[in-house]
Parts: structure tokens; sequence; C-alpha cells
């Protein structure tokens, strides 16, 4: 990981109601407040349907004709820079027939990578510096487990594509993931190419998994292309993610945690 850092505000942090940043107006309001604190970028979050119209590439060039009209945009509320993008391969968009894709089945590969084509080159073409992508579903979508190759085959894939246009991919693996024991997911880097597929380290969500995110930091500093720092103080120490729509009850904290014990 190199010693130079460049910070970035992630947009699906900011506490709203998800049909309340559509509007322009709410966005700019956002996006200066965020400015305010002295932070001149920002991660998208990738979506589907017009209320998330900063979550797709169509629509975003739909509402500010070009890259170099959205580009003004955000200069108007002084954000200088779009630094990445996240994205979900396996959730269903209703701009790509509302399919549900798996990354560990390989005749899902082929529409993945055709998905991530538009996302990629807009990254590209506004200077983002990163593709933050979902390594999997979630577990309990996946009983019998991801396959480490099929997935490591997709994920090498949407590598060198990001690579040919000049943009990082960080492959994300949360809380919910299939690849979240440790073994699954060291064994998912060590069949990727290192020269093209990063890794993206969210402290919350490897917190809640169980990891220590400074002992992922320190293992994989070389594979490390992208940090999101987010609190988490609980841990899911019931493996509650392998339940049936596992999402629904984090969200609802519905969940019985237990909190870490406390480090040195």
């Amino acid at each position: 990981m190199s010693a130079s850092l460049r910070w970035a505000y992630a947009l699906n942090q900011w506490n709203s109601p998800p049909t309340a940043f559509v509007r322009p107006e709410l966005q700019t309001r956002a996006l200066k407040t965020i400015s305010v604190t002295g932070l001149d970028a920002v991660e998208l979050q990738g979506g589907s349907g017009r209320w998330n119209n900063l979550g797709r590439p169509e629509h975003i060039l739909l509402g500010h004709g070009s890259v170099e009209g959205f580009r003004a945009f955000l200069a108007d509320s002084g954000i200088r820079r779009v630094s990445s993008m996240t994205w979900d391969p396996t959730a269903p968009a209703e701009e790509e027939g509302g399919a549900f894709r798996s990354t560990s089945n390989a005749s899902d590969h082929a529409a993945i990578i055709e998905a991530a084509i538009p996302f990629v080159e807009f990254l590209a073409a506004i200077g983002a510096e990163t593709f933050v992508v979902r390594a999997s579903e979630s577990a309990w979508r996946l009983p019998n487990g991801p396959s480490v190759a099929d997935v490591a085959t997709i994920m090498n894939a949407l590598g060198r594509l990001c690579a040919d246009r000049g943009v990082r991919l960080a492959v994300d693996i949360d809380c919910l993931s299939a690849f979240r024991p440790a073994p699954l997911g060291e064994a998912l880097l060590a069949e990727t190419d290192p020269a093209t597929v990063g890794l993206a380290v969210d402290t919350a969500e490897y917190t809640v998994a169980g990891h220590d995110p400074v002992e992922v930091l320190l293992a994989h500093g070389e594979r490390i292309a992208h940090v999101q720092l987010k609190d988490a103080r609980a841990v899911d120490s019931t493996e509650t993610y392998r339940r049936p729509f596992a999402e629904s009850a984090l969200l609802q904290g519905c969940l019985l945690y237990t909190s870490p014990s406390p480090r040195d």
C-alpha cells in the first residue's frame, strides 16, 4: 500500500432516505457540506433506477449532458474529483433486465463484463482511480459456498478490463460475502493477478465479520488498492450472515452481536 494517501467521502454514507438524494439541489447541499469539511473528492455508489441517478453512468450523462458537465456540477459545490465507484455485479439492475447474476457461475461472466464496461469507461473518462467490485453475492445465497476458481476468473477479467483503461480494480469482501471466511478470501487473492486485482478493505465490514482490519492491512499491504474507513464495534459472532435474507436482519438491527474483546 502506498504511503501517499488520497481521501474522499463515500456518498453511500450520506444520512438521507433513499429518495432524498435524487434532486440536484439536495445533491448540491450534500456536496457543499462535504466540501466544507476539507474533502474535495467523492466515491459514487453503483445502483439502479432513476432514484439512484448518481449510480449509473447513463443517468449521470443524461442529467448533466457530458462528463465535463458532471465535473462542472461537482466543481460548483467544491468537489474536484471522483475518486472511485462501488459496484455489486450480482445485484439486479433494471437497466440490465433485472437478472440476478453470480460471480461463481461461469455462464454469467460474459454478462458481468458487458455490464461493467460502461462503469469502467465512465470512471476512466472522469479520471477516477478505482473500481470497487463486490466479490460475490451474500453467503446465504450460496449455501454450498462460492467457486473460488470461477470468481478468480471473472475478477482477473475485470482487472484486465480496468487496467486497459487506466483504472484499478479493488475486490470488496464485505461482512455478508460468501468470501468472508478468511481461508476463502486468502484463496481468492492467491488465484488473482496482483498486478491488476487489488483488495478493498472496509474497516467496519471486516470488524463485523470478526477480522482485525489492521492485521489485514499489514498482511496484504501490497494488494491494498482501496480502504474505506468506518466505525464498528459489534461482531457477528453467531454467523447470522449465513441465514436467509441476512441483509434485512442486519439493516433492521435484529441481530444479537457481541462486542469484540478490548485490545491493547
